[in-house]
């Protein structure tokens, strides 16, 4: 299970477009960080009763954002550990705060990078990028639920650096050959 690692009625600052600041509340920034991922959808209005319903929408990576799928025994290597809420720990400081959530049911988790990142070519993971689709949990979805961020963004538009997630996966891979890993 994912344990909280946010408080949902903190207060941030986002930047506008003109690159001031401005302090919005918890539920402020999570309205934001939802219209974002929705500009993903196909049908804004279905996606939002998808996560209504089942807690996972079905967005289209390519527009807001693509994914690299890592096996969840790869990033459990990398942070030596199998506790999720360890887990989000390491991740935000390996991943530089950017998004990431876990599907429980497939063992995967899915890292949020910019659209187009480009020639990806990790061994033991996949790009998802423009006509792909992936089943986004819904932003606080709970710990028991199938699907749920292990980083949910901070803000609208916030990616993983794939340099981050590429070293992250590496650091992965040789703790696993090594024998070394949670």
């Amino acid at each position: 299970m994912v344990e909280r690692t946010q408080e949902p009625s903190r207060t941030v600052a986002l930047s506008n477009s003109s690159g001031t600041g401005a302090v919005v509340t918890g539920a402020e920034r999570q309205h934001a960080i939802e219209q974002w991922l929705l500009a993903a959808a196909d049908d804004e209005l279905t996606a939002r009763q998808q996560w209504r319903k089942g807690g996972i929408a079905l967005l289209r990576c390519g527009k807001s954002f693509d994914a690299v799928r890592v096996p969840l025994v790869i990033v459990e290597a990398a942070a030596g550990m199998t506790e999720h809420i360890m887990i989000a720990a390491y991740l935000h400081e390996a991943l530089l705060g950017g998004p990431a959530f876990v599907d429980a049911s497939s063992n995967l988790v899915y890292c949020l990078v910019v659209p187009s990142t480009g020639h990806w070519r990790e061994p033991d993971t996949e790009y998802l990028g423009a006509d792909s689709y992936l089943g986004v949990p819904v932003l606080r979805a709970p710990s028991s639920a199938r699907s749920c961020w292990f980083l949910e963004p901070d803000w609208p538009g916030m990616v993983c650096r794939p340099d981050a997630v590429k070293q992250m996966v590496t650091f992965g891979r040789f703790r696993a050959a090594m024998g070394t890993s949670a």
